[in-house]
């Protein structure tokens, strides 16, 4: 799968949400997603997939989401972010991903929205 999309593994439950902020683990998602972006220039053109395993994902994680952090991340997703997101793939998921993601889609396109599957 030379030509295809990169495969991007994140497990946000996995982080203590009270040593680590939601803002904080999306600066280092998007840094490591421009450090790949730097090293394969077909990331431009094929784009990335990724895989999100929510276990242990909890309220205390949830709460920190801002409205105004869902308005920048949705922004940044549709207008500023360099590559594609081909889609997405969530397991694990639980009553508190749905809610979050509940929230999250209405700042994101309906094609972003339409890419995620869980």
């Amino acid at each position: 799968m030379e030509d295809g999309p990169c495969i991007m593994l994140m497990r946000p439950g996995k982080c203590n949400p009270h040593e680590f902020n939601l803002t904080d683990l999306l600066r280092v998602s998007f840094l490591l997603q421009d450090i790949s972006l730097i090293s394969n220039d077909n990331m431009i053109i094929a784009g990335f997939m990724q895989i999100g395993d929510f276990e242990d994902f909890s309220m205390a994680h949830l709460l920190q989401l801002s409205p105004s952090l869902i308005k920048r991340f949705g922004f940044y997703v549709e207008e500023g972010m360099p590559m594609r997101i081909k889609n997405s793939h969530f397991f694990n998921t639980g009553v508190i991903f749905e809610k979050m993601f509940a929230t999250v889609k209405l700042v994101l396109p309906a094609k972003m929205v339409e890419r995620v599957s869980w």
